[in-house]
């Protein structure tokens, strides 16, 4: 759910180079460009081969690239990477309670509530519930366009 303290410079280096290192291993991490801008990340995480599942998280830093359409054309192309290219049955992911935009995001996309942590953050003075929700593979419904710039390409 973020930081909520300064991060010092070392600390955000040592975040990029264990990035890179774990990378394709135990996460996969994808820049948000729109247009010419880098406006956020997205990733699997916490990766179990075996079991064919993951965590997804998303971060569009900017207040003013949200809202417009950039987190669903994401979400939708790694859930498409996650089922299509690396052979996925499950994405899961939590968000928080206070947050109507990303949870009606993550319904219209097909992700299911599985669940509530009760009181699990502390946010603007107050303990806010966070909501689990997940993703099967037979749930994605959505059709990327053959013009889309998917992260994997079928033959």
């Amino acid at each position: 759910m973020g930081f909520r303290f300064p991060i010092q410079l070392d600390t955000a280096k040592d975040w990029l180079k264990n990035v890179r290192e774990q990378n394709s291993k135990s996460r996969v991490v994808f820049a948000i460009r729109h247009k010419s801008d880098l406006v956020g990340t997205i990733s699997l995480h916490s990766i179990e081969q075996y079991q064919r599942k993951s965590l997804y998280g998303i971060y569009i830093g900017d207040t003013a690239h949200r809202n417009k359409g950039i987190g669903y054309v994401s979400t939708c192309l790694i859930l498409d990477y996650a089922f299509n290219g690396l052979d996925f049955r499950k994405v899961s992911l939590e968000v928080i309670d206070n947050n109507p935009n990303a949870i009606a995001l993550y319904e219209r996309i097909g992700f299911v509530k599985e669940g509530t942590r009760r009181q699990e953050y502390f946010v603007d003075g107050k303990y806010i519930d966070t909501r689990m929700y997940g993703i099967l593979k037979e749930e994605f419904k959505i059709k990327l366009p053959k013009t889309a710039n998917r992260l994997l390409h079928t033959f």
